[in-house]
C-alpha cells in the first residue's frame, strides 16, 4: 500500500458496547477521515447474570479485536520495506455498562467581578469532579465536555476574558471503573505508538449528531445496543440527561422468548415479522401480543428513568435513535413515548458524505461512522 506512506495518522478505533466490540482502522489527515477497514466482534451472551463474567468476556474480545487490528495493519503494509506494526493513536469509545456519564452544573456566585478564562472554568470543574470521585473510588474520570458557560445569568458564547461576577458551567464527565480502564490500555498499549483515548460513546454522538442534523438543541436520543440503551436528553443546547435502560436490541428477543416460550433467534424472526405486517391477526395473536407488550416494556421503562430524573418524556419535538437491529421495532416504541413527537433513525446517508471508505474495505454502520467523525473533530 504505497499510496499509504504520506498519511499523517492511521488510527484504530474501539467501539466496545454490551453485546460486541466494533473496530476500524482509520486515516485522519486533518481532512476527510477514510476507514480503511471494521470489523465487529461479538462478545458471548454470559448464561447467567454474572458482572465479572460479563467484564472477562468482554476484555477477552477486546485483546482478540486488538491483535486482529494490529494483524490487519501489517498486512496493509506488507509490501513497505519496514512494514508498519503500530497505530498512531488509539481511541476507546465507550458504551455502557462500561461507561457512566454524568451532566453537572457548577455555580461560582462570586463578591466581585472576576475575569473569566478557560483556567478559571476548569479549575471549578476540577473541584466538582475530585468530590464526586472521592465517593466512588473505583472509578477514574476518562473525559469532560463543557456544554454552555453563562455569565451573570446570561448565555456567552465568547466567554474568554470577560467580567462576571456570576458563572455557571454546564458540563458532563465520563467515569469508568478503574479496573477496566487498566486492563483495556495494557491491551493496546503494545500496538499503539503515541496516545491511548478513552470517550464516553454517548458525549461523542452528542457532540457530532447536532453537527450534522438540524433540531437537535431540544431533542431526546437514543444509542439502542445490545443488552442496553444509552440515553441522552438536551434542552436548549444544554445536555440536562445521560442515563441507560436495561433493554436493548438483543434484550427484546430474550423478552419475546421467555413470552411465548421459543428460544432468541426464533423470537428474533417473529419481531421482524410482526413489525413488517406479516403476521396474522387472527392466528397470531398471542405472538402478537408479546411483540406489542415488548414495545411497551421498552417505553415504560424509558418513561420511568426519565420520570425518576424529572424529565418531561413529551417534552420534546425530536427524538432520535440508532439501533444495529429491529429499527423499526424501536421506531414504533418510541412512538408509544410521545405519539406527537417526530421520531427518526439516524441513518448513514448524511454523514457518509464527511467520511470516506477505503477502497476494499465494508462500510460500516451508521453510528461507527459518526463515532469516527467525532474522533477526527477532535485531532
Amino acid at each position: 500500500m504505497k499510496a499509504l506512506s504520506k498519511i499523517v495518522k492511521v488510527n484504530l478505533i474501539l467501539s466496545i458496547e454490551s453485546s460486541c466490540v466494533r473496530s476500524l482502522i482509520t486515516i485522519m489527515d486533518g481532512g476527510i477521515p477514510t476507514v480503511l477497514h471494521s470489523a465487529e466482534n461479538p462478545i458471548k451472551p454470559q448464561k447467567e447474570n454474572n458482572p465479572a463474567s460479563l467484564i472477562s468476556a468482554t476484555l477477552k474480545v477486546v485483546e482478540q479485536s486488538v491483535a486482529r487490528s494490529a494483524d490487519r495493519l501489517y498486512a496493509m503494509y506488507a509490501d513497505e520495506e519496514a512494514p508498519r506494526k503500530h497505530f498512531d493513536d488509539i481511541h476507546i469509545a465507550l458504551s455502557s455498562p462500561w461507561v457512566i456519564a454524568k451532566n453537572k452544573t457548577v455555580t461560582m456566585q462570586l463578591g466581585h467581578k472576576i475575569t473569566v478564562n478557560r483556567d478559571v472554568i476548569l479549575e471549578n470543574i476540577k473541584k466538582e469532579v475530585a468530590a464526586y470521585v472521592k465517593e466512588n473510588d473505583d472509578i477514574t474520570v476518562i473525559e469532560q465536555k463543557i456544554f454552555k458557560v453563562l455569565l451573570n445569568g446570561y448565555s456567552i458564547a465568547d466567554w474568554q476574558g470577560k467580567y462576571a461576577n456570576r458563572v455557571d458551567v454546564s458540563f458532563a464527565i465520563s467515569v469508568a471503573g478503574i479496573g477496566m480502564v487498566q486492563r483495556i490500555t495494557e491491551a493496546c498499549e503494545q500496538i499503539s505508538h503515541r496516545h491511548i483515548y478513552m470517550h464516553s460513546t454517548s458525549l461523542l454522538l452528542l457532540g457530532i449528531v447536532g453537527k450534522i442534523y438540524d433540531h437537535c438543541d431540544d431533542c431526546l436520543m437514543f444509542n439502542i445496543h445490545g443488552e442496553l440503551t444509552d440515553i441522552v436528553a438536551t434542552n436548549d443546547g444544554i445536555c440536562t440527561l445521560l442515563a441507560s435502560c436495561p433493554i436493548g436490541y438483543e434484550t427484546i428477543g430474550h423478552i419475546v422468548g421467555m413470552k411465548i416460550s421459543c428460544d432468541d433467534q426464533s423470537a428474533d424472526s417473529l419481531i421482524s415479522m410482526c413489525i413488517g405486517g406479516h403476521l396474522s391477526s387472527g392466528e397470531n395473536v398471542k405472538e402478537i401480543s408479546a411483540v406489542e407488550s415488548t414495545m411497551n416494556d421498552w417505553a415504560n421503562e424509558i418513561g420511568d428513568i426519565l420520570k425518576e430524573f424529572g424529565v418531561n418524556n413529551t417534552g420534546f419535538t425530536n427524538y432520535k435513535f440508532f439501533a444495529t437491529k429491529h429499527a423499526e421495532f424501536f421506531r414504533k416504541s418510541i412512538t408509544l413515548i410521545n405519539p406527537k413527537g417526530n421520531v427518526s433513525e439516524i441513518d448513514s446517508g448524511e454523514v457518509f458524505k464527511h467520511i470516506r471508505i477505503g477502497k476494499g474495505a465494508v462500510q460500516t454502520g451508521a453510528k461507527e461512522a459518526f463515532i469516527t467523525l467525532a474522533i477526527n473533530s477532535l485531532e
